[in-house]
């Protein structure tokens, strides 16, 4: 009797022990992925807004520029979010200031900073010059820019290629694949002449051997 009640209490035990290895020991579990579009341009995916101008490709993501701004020819091939990456041209002229009256027989100003127009003397504000061909309207002077352009960065509006951020495209493909839910792209996994959608090892996930016996049933 007592050896008999030892015995089951083993099995109990070792069935528990059992339990607990498969539901704590992990395995890999693998499915195909999922056709999910067409891959499409970065100006497709992310066009021209009131807010950005329409986005262009740079590595693996789509870069637009400020509305009003495109891309400086000097930095074509540079980093977007490089501070001069966009540009628009300053073209915002102010009115000069007035500054005296020219004396001399020469009609003369003062100062080198102070410049002769439309029979006065006239100064620009801090960061402008003097925009000696603009007349204005024939009583004041008017002063352009000192910097020719205005800079700006770039702004990143999401990735390349599928338009659900989830998605990825193989290389040399046009279609858009995306993993079930709760599974993850198989990085490790890069069939170049195999559909995405029909090799089984596409998306993976690691889940308890418990749950991947049931599963199998």
């Amino acid at each position: 009797m007592i050896k008999n009640i030892y015995n089951i209490s083993i099995l109990i035990l070792v069935v528990i022990v059992g339990f607990g290895f498969m539901r704590y020991y992990k395995v890999d579990d693998y499915k195909p992925a999922m056709e999910d579009g067409i891959k499409k341009k970065c100006d497709e995916l992310f066009g021209a807004t009131e807010s950005y101008a329409a986005s262009k490709k740079y590595k693996d993501g789509c870069w637009a520029c400020p509305a009003g701004f495109t891309r400086n020819p000097n930095r074509f091939l540079g980093d977007p979010a490089n501070e001069k990456h966009c540009r628009q041209k300053n073209s915002k002229y102010v009115d000069a200031i007035y500054h005296s009256e020219p004396t001399g027989v020469f009609k003369k100003c003062a100062t080198k900073e102070v410049w002769y127009k439309n029979k006065k003397c006239w100064t620009c504000p801090k960061g402008y010059k003097p925009a000696r061909i603009k007349e204005g309207d024939g009583r004041k002077a008017q002063c352009k820019p000192n910097n020719r352009y205005i800079y700006r960065s770039a702004t990143k509006r999401g990735n390349a290629g599928c338009a659900d951020g989830a998605a990825w495209s193989p290389v040399l493909s046009k279609k858009c694949y995306k993993c079930p839910e709760g599974f993850d792209h198989n990085l490790v996994r890069i069939p170049l002449k195999i559909d995405p959608a029909k090799d089984p090892k596409t998306c993976k996930r690691e889940v308890s051997l418990m749950d991947s016996l049931l599963e199998s049933d």
